[in-house]
């Protein structure tokens, strides 16, 4: 029988398949297993596996209704709930529109503040450290902590989603400077990419196009880092309404010979 500990350096080691099997033979052994449950819904929630992730957690409870992962769980839930009724609405055509957090972008304009102040108490000290009124140093400290961080916002306000609306025929991006459409019939494949690593998890839709010549659509879905809210609701609806759609570990796949066009 394998201990859990080495069960998680399978995962930690991308050995996935031994991993979960692993798992079911500790489990087929010693069912109430805390610890290889709560390993198995960890594996599941990379996977989107959102059914099974909720069974496990749910036999987690069953043995111990105080276990602070599983409660953990159950308050992700709830919340992403309320993203779903606040973050989200139905469309008259038909369709939903998922509406987005502007978190980089709030990132980068505390970092642009933060470097206006730097600047301004370089000038303070200027009467005391005349090398701070040197003009080469106000012009390079003023490039530094002013002039780049304001660049960086701009750039990140142009490029950030302000929506994404999923609808029968494809997907809709609301950007500051319009809308633009996907057609599910001028993709190949849509796929959800995971990739289940401890330390830097990663998942995304990606639209795979028929025609090499044409960009590769690519959405950044991870946990904590995609501004899309309700994005476990977003990746139903567009299983839903596109046929074929599939969950694929994002070793396995190659997407080398397409330009990709990333959110």
């Amino acid at each position: 029988m394998i201990h859990v500990n080495a069960i998680r350096k399978f995962v930690d080691e991308g050995e996935y398949e031994q991993a979960h099997s692993a798992i079911e033979n500790l489990l087929a052994l010693g069912p109430n297993n805390l610890e290889a449950l709560k390993l198995q819904a960890k594996m599941y929630e990379v996977k989107h596996e959102l059914d099974l992730e909720m069974k496990t957690w749910s036999r987690v409870l069953d043995i111990d209704q105080e276990d602070p992962d599983a409660i953990n769980f159950l308050i992700q839930q709830q919340t992403e709930d309320r993203e779903h009724f606040y973050f989200s609405d139905e469309l008259p055509g038909g369709g939903r529109r998922y509406l987005c957090y502007p978190k980089s972008f709030i990132y980068i304009s505390l970092l642009g503040l933060m470097g206006c102040i730097c600047f301004f108490g370089l000038r303070t000290l200027s009467d005391r450290y005349p090398l701070l009124s040197d003009e080469r140093v106000l012009l390079g400290s003023f490039a530094f902590f002013v002039l780049t961080p304001w660049l960086g916002i701009i750039y990140t306000w142009i490029r950030s989603l302000k929506s994404v609306i999923v609808h029968t025929d494809g997907l809709k991006l609301e950007t500051r400077f319009g809308t633009k459409s996907y057609q599910w019939k001028d993709y190949e494949q849509v796929l959800l990419t995971y990739r289940m690593d401890a330390d830097y998890p990663n998942t995304s839709l990606v639209l795979v196009p028929k025609d090499l010549d044409s960009k590769a659509l690519k959405i950044n879905l991870t946990s904590g880092v995609t501004p899309i809210k309700a994005r476990t609701y977003l990746i139903r609806d567009v299983g839903q309404r596109y046929v074929g759609f599939r969950k694929v570990d994002e070793n396995s796949t190659d997407f080398s010979k397409y330009n990709i066009k990333n959110y």
